[in-house]
């Protein structure tokens, strides 16, 4: 599995930890794509305290990066 943050800007950057759990990279005033490779899944995760412009952004670049990924990948979001 892949994370990714969301920039207000669009642009997306890998979290590489391997130490820690995806539950320990992740705050809840951000969006982030975690993509499953093994499933084939794309995931938007939205945080309960991230702004709706940054939710916006998401769904724009997780849709981005499915399109970069193959279309046989899904696309699920989740609230947190």
């Amino acid at each position: 599995m892949q994370v990714f943050i969301i920039r207000s800007n669009g642009e997306c950057h890998e979290l590489k930890d391997e130490d820690k759990p995806i539950k320990e990279l992740i705050k809840s005033d951000q969006c982030y794509i975690i993509t499953d490779d093994d499933d084939r899944v794309v995931y938007l995760w939205k945080g309960n305290e991230s702004p709706v412009r940054h939710k916006f952004i998401g769904a724009t670049a997780s849709q981005k990066m499915r399109g970069n990924l193959g279309l046989n990948y899904s696309l699920l979001s989740v609230d947190e």
